[in-house]
This record gives C-alpha cells, sequence and structure tokens, in this order.
C-alpha cells in the first residue's frame, strides 16, 4: 500500500512539474525567465521520472545496468541545477554583473557533473551486487546542496531588493515551488 501511494504520488509530481512547464512555456516562452523556469521544470520531472523508473523497473534489461537509471537521474539534476541558477541571474531582470562566461561556466560544470555520473568514480556495484560511492558522488552532492543554495539565496537577495510588490510574490511563489519540488 505504501509504495502504491509513493508511485502514484510520483506519477502526479511528474505529470504536475511537465504541465507547469508547458503552461510556463505557453504564456511566458517569449522571454528567458520562463523560458529557464520552463526548462527546470521539465528537467526536475525528468529527475522524478529517473527515480522512479529506477525504482519501479528492476527486471529485465536494466537488471544487469542497475546504475544507469541513477546516473541519467544525475544528470537531469545537473542540468536542473545549471537551469536554477540561470533563471535566479535572469528574474526578474538580467543580473547586471552577468557575463556569458558565467553561463558559459555553469553549462560546463553541469556537463562535467553529469559526465562523471557515468564513471567507475562516482558509483559503481562490487562483487557482492552492493552499491558503493566514490568520492565523485560526494562532490555531486556538495553540488547540488551548494547550488541549490546559491541560487535560492540570490533570489532571496533579489526579493529584498525589490521595490514591486509583484516581484516579491512572484519570488516568493518560485523559491517555495522549487523548494518543494527538490
Amino acid at each position: 500500500m505504501t509504495s502504491l501511494l509513493v508511485l502514484v504520488s510520483q506519477v502526479g509530481v511528474i505529470l504536475v512539474l511537465w504541465i507547469l512547464g508547458g503552461f510556463v512555456l505557453w504564456h511566458r516562452g517569449h522571454s528567458r525567465p520562463g523560458q529557464l523556469l520552463a526548462l527546470l521544470c521539465f528537467l526536475c520531472g525528468g529527475w522524478v521520472a529517473a527515480i522512479l523508473a529506477g525504482d519501479t523497473l528492476s527486471a529485465g534489461w536494466l537488471s544487469k545496468h542497475p546504475l544507469l537509471l541513477r546516473n541519467v537521474g544525475k544528470s537531469f539534476a545537473a542540468f536542473a541545477m545549471a537551469a536554477f541558477i540561470g533563471f535566479a541571474w535572469q528574474f526578474p531582470t538580467r543580473a547586471s554583473s552577468l557575463q556569458r562566461w558565467h553561463c558559459r561556466l555553469i553549462v560546463l560544470l553541469a556537463i562535467v557533473f553529469s559526465a562523471a555520473s557515468f564513471t567507475p568514480w562516482d558509483a559503481r556495484m562490487d562483487s557482492g551486487n552492493q552499491l558503493q560511492y566514490g568520492p565523485l558522488h560526494y562532490c555531486f552532492i556538495v553540488y547540488v546542496v551548494l547550488s541549490g543554495l546559491y541560487a535560492l539565496g540570490f533570489l532571496v537577495l533579489r526579493r529584498h531588493r525589490s521595490d514591486s510588490a509583484l516581484v516579491r510574490l512572484q519570488i516568493t511563489w518560485v523559491a517555495v515551488g522549487i523548494g518543494i519540488s527538490y
């Protein structure tokens, strides 16, 4: 009963994130923050979908490759963090100190962590079919936590500096929604 409830809630989260991403893209697809928020919703939905598939599809071909969906989920998470930071830099207006190399660096970092998740230094199965985490796994966790805190802190700072009540309300709802999804 509990596993069915978790399954239904995960499917619900995936649907809500993808519908929300489509809604934002439909209504705000012309603006860079809208595009980044929609991308963030789609990537978070993919992250949850990879976790769900890894938990439920343990038979057949996946039984020979148990880390594949876990690593795909890490790739979604790495790019979701890059999209979250990009959104924080762009919402409600582009940060004045933002330069192109900042964006390239955060995307490069996401690519590195995404590719590193498929190496044996991240996680591997030992001879007893037990999962062993390597040093890159812990670096990835630090990357996710620090990226999320940085982006959230940037949004909170923008909220406090904004004079517009509407912008403060939007940042509050975005921060709450992103916090719940993570």
